[in-house]
């Protein structure tokens, strides 16, 4: 029963989905000072345009000024909240992405970030958001980003392999290392402290 009720619609509104140990993506609804304190969130990503940034003392305060309509152009974040979501994890943060629902915006930061730094397609990604966070459901137009993204990373990937074929002898190539396997390993502890608006750092962006 208690499953059923975690899968609901209205459960995964009023609750942050954990999708890996440094990566939280919720509903505004769902955040609060105590959340954010019990969960150690050190950075907060703001994924919309029309709502307030729930940062509290220590938390360094971001915000994607971007509004849920097809023709947003959200993916000209999508490499600066993937690379500082990957910041935090580094560093032994934890960050919060949330929308109004955390069902579009936020979702596709989050889907892109592990297409960028875990290697995998959309259809991938997607799927492995949505079995954490059944309710996800990015519009058509922020659908068509990622997979227009897809093709980059993977452009980047050929480019950098090719780089590595001319530069490195075929006697002495390493092997090139598995992939992760999901569950994505997690990390813990936190670090991060400060509040700053993430454009200071290049960065400014409704679900359903």
């Amino acid at each position: 029963m208690s499953r059923l009720r975690n899968n609901s619609e209205e459960f995964h509104k009023t609750h942050p989905t954990q999708l890996t140990d440094h990566l939280y993506l919720s509903a505004v609804r769902a955040i609060n000072s105590k959340l954010l304190l019990d969960l150690g969130i050190t950075s907060i990503i703001n994924a919309t345009l029309e709502l307030p940034t729930m940062a509290y003392q220590k938390q360094e305060a971001i915000q994607i000024a971007v509004e849920d309509r097809i023709a947003s152009k959200l993916y000209i974040y999508f490499d600066l909240v993937a690379d500082k979501i990957q910041q935090v994890h580094i560093s032994g943060g934890r960050i919060m992405v949330y929308c109004r629902a955390g069902q579009s915006r936020s979702a596709t930061l989050c889907i892109a970030y592990f297409m960028k730094y875990h290697g995998l397609s959309y259809e991938e990604a997607f799927q492995f958001v949505r079995a954490r966070r059944p309710i996800i459901h990015p519009n058509i137009g922020f659908i068509r980003q990622l997979k227009e993204f897809e093709e980059k990373c993977k452009l980047k990937e050929s480019v950098t392999s090719l780089a590595i074929g001319c530069t490195t002898p075929a006697l002495h190539r390493k092997a090139e290392p598995n992939p992760v396997s999901f569950p994505i390993p997690l990390s813990t502890t936190e670090s991060f402290a400060s509040n700053s608006l993430f454009s200071n750092s290049m960065l400014s962006s409704v679900a359903k």
